[in-house]
């Protein structure tokens, strides 16, 4: 089955892929910079607190973590950030999820 995974479409369109069709993990990387930091600002609008700890792994140039109150739950999270040194390892411990 051919899946459409492009974010240029619609916005609309690209998240019931993301939300749908897709029940593995969603890897970020440049997760620290401008653009990543807006991409977990919409997919916390769109997913809850519980399913994001299960299903999102963000990637940076070193470990780290970001302090974020974007949920709809409210709560002031930090969510870990991974060197993208270790993104190998992490996908292969997560393997049985993609």
């Amino acid at each position: 089955m051919k899946r459409e995974l492009t974010c240029c479409k619609q916005d609309g369109i690209f998240w019931r892929v993301i939300n749908k069709k897709m029940n593995g993990i969603i890897v970020l990387t440049g997760g620290t910079g401008w653009v990543g930091r807006n991409f977990i600002s919409e997919i916390q609008k769109r997913i809850s607190l519980e399913e994001f700890q299960e299903r999102v792994l963000i990637f940076g140039s070193k470990k780290g973590e970001i302090i974020s109150n974007g949920f709809k739950e409210e709560k002031i999270v930090n969510i870990p950030v991974y060197p993208l040194s270790s993104l190998n390892n992490m996908l292969k411990k997560n393997l049985k999820f993609i």
